[in-house]
């Protein structure tokens, strides 16, 4: 059971991590393409072939990255075989037993004394796992806290523009998001009538 939570929680890990990395990308090229917008004033074609530019990265980060994610689903012997590797199974003299005894338990034509001897074999060494922490052993979740650290550090200046300044966070939004309407920039320089 444990480790089929832990085959659960690993998926969940990568899951995220894959799709924290696409956002931050995702992110910070909409923001840099809103910002040379709002410094040039891009035409729309050229936002245009930007937007579909970057539907297309993002299509294929989520067939490279989330699919092959999303489709993980190791063993239990091979999840077996790496909590073998850790120094907790060493402690408790598991390591190259635990898979086998996965393995043996899954063997079914077992039969007479043989399978009394795989059976006693098999809970032994449950009893012996059952001490383990094989979420803490097996998963190590920096890697997955730093990618949603920084995806959420890219929407940061996203966020304080938006606080700061909701109308130009607005117009840039819609110039990158939907570069065929007509929204435009405000005038950086208006003129005023000096003779009332």
């Amino acid at each position: 059971a444990s480790l089929k939570r832990a085959r659960k929680v690993a998926r969940a890990c990568l899951i995220i991590q894959r799709a924290a990395l696409i956002i931050s990308v995702a992110v910070v090229c909409g923001l840099s393409i809103g910002v040379l917008d709002y410094l040039v004033r891009t035409p729309w074609v050229m936002r245009s072939v930007l937007l579909v530019l970057g539907v297309c990265f993002s299509a294929w980060g989520v067939v490279k990255f989330i699919l092959p994610a999303i489709n993980f689903r190791p063993s239990l012997t091979e999840m077996a075989l790496r909590l073998e590797k850790t120094d907790a199974t060493g402690a408790l003299g598991l390591k190259g037993n635990l898979a086998s005894a996965l393995e043996l338990a899954k063997t079914p034509h077992l039969i007479g004394v043989g399978k009394e001897l795989v059976v006693k074999l098999v809970n032994d060494l449950a009893a012996k796992a059952r001490s383990i922490r094989v979420l803490g052993q097996l998963l190590a979740p920096k890697l997955t806290i730093q990618r949603v650290g920084i995806a959420a550090a890219t929407m940061l200046p996203l966020a304080v523009l938006a606080m700061r300044s909701p109308e130009l966070a607005s117009i840039g939004v819609q110039r990158v998001l939907m570069p065929w309407t007509s929204v435009q920039w405000p005038k950086r320089y208006a003129v005023a009538n000096a003779t009332v």
